[in-house]
């Protein structure tokens, strides 16, 4: 899953390196046509934004598309990055299958820095449903064998699990792959559906209620938090969510997509909310719940 082209603000810069993509994940809040258009970008333009990056910068994400399709220019973005934002933290969001190879990998291990973090998602524990809903045939195998790669990184790895109709009741699964076969992984984000774009497309196959889909992750956050990885939850009106797991729900919807429905005026948690996606309140999918007095 890839961020938007947005800032949040001044401290919070994020990188577009390329809006092309290898792949036709069926849950991408992307259409297709965009997934497939490459806008040509050059290195040196994305070298120059590099250099006339603000000072006060806090953190950096590097999204496309796809980033690691630049070959080998994407080292030359790490090294950019790392020289000219020393002390700023960066994540890049990738789909992982470049670093089956083991020069790709080799090369993210010799250029990654303590404060890099590197996500990428699974979507499912076997190669049948993960290929599926990646669209992609040996995604999984791929994925699978470059999380390993890079395992000798100094980058924290985290997990990104987009959690769909589709995939729901394999979660558990896919945490134990990850606790018992993926090394370093240090965070695990559990992230619910945008639904524009191929989401949409694909509705009827991959929505699942926010309720029901945090019923179907809970077993594999405990699995998690027993292994020691952090657990956050990314898109998750807190109604949907059990009280004591509240701590891991994360305001992470770009503020111009977030929407409340009429209801959440008079939720007493509504400041610490996250809110919903305007796509998926637009189209009715959650009867919110208002939290009483707390």
């Amino acid at each position: 899953m890839e961020t938007d082209n947005w800032r949040t603000n001044i401290n919070d810069y994020t990188l577009v390196v390329t809006s092309a993509c290898n792949s036709n994940c069926i849950m991408c809040p992307s259409p297709e046509y965009a997934r497939r258009k490459n806008d040509a970008r050059s290195y040196s333009e994305i070298e120059e934004e590099v250099l006339n990056m603000p000072d006060n910068i806090k953190h950096i994400t590097v999204t496309g598309g796809e980033p690691t399709l630049l070959g080998k220019n994407f080292f030359s973005l790490m090294a950019s990055l790392s020289e000219r934002q020393r002390l700023v933290p960066v994540l890049y969001l990738t789909n992982g299958r470049a670093f089956a190879s083991y020069e790709y990998g080799r090369l993210f291990v010799a250029n990654s820095r303590e404060s890099d973090t590197v996500a990428i998602p699974i979507h499912a524990s076997n190669s049948a449903l993960h290929d599926r809903i990646a669209q992609v045939e040996g995604s999984f195998a791929q994925t699978v064998k470059g999380l390993k790669n890079i395992a000798l990184s100094k980058a924290c790895i985290e997990i990104r699990i987009v959690v769909s109709k589709l995939n729901a009741y394999d979660v558990k699964q896919i945490v134990q792959l990850i606790v018992g076969d993926l090394p370093r992984v240090t965070v695990v984000n559990f992230i619910a559906l945008e639904m524009t774009g191929n989401a949409a497309k694909n509705k009827d196959d991959l929505w699942i209620g926010y309720e029901k889909a945090f019923v179907a992750v809970k077993p594999g956050i405990e699995l998690l938090l027993k292994g020691k990885i952090e657990v956050n939850l990314y898109n998750w009106p807190l109604c949907a969510v059990e009280r004591g797991y509240w701590g891991m729900a994360k305001q992470s919807i770009s503020s111009y997509k977030v929407r409340f429905a009429q209801e959440c005026e008079f939720c007493s948690v509504r400041e610490i909310c996250g809110g919903e996606f305007a796509s998926n309140r637009f189209g009715n999918y959650f009867a919110v719940k208002p939290v009483g007095g707390m």
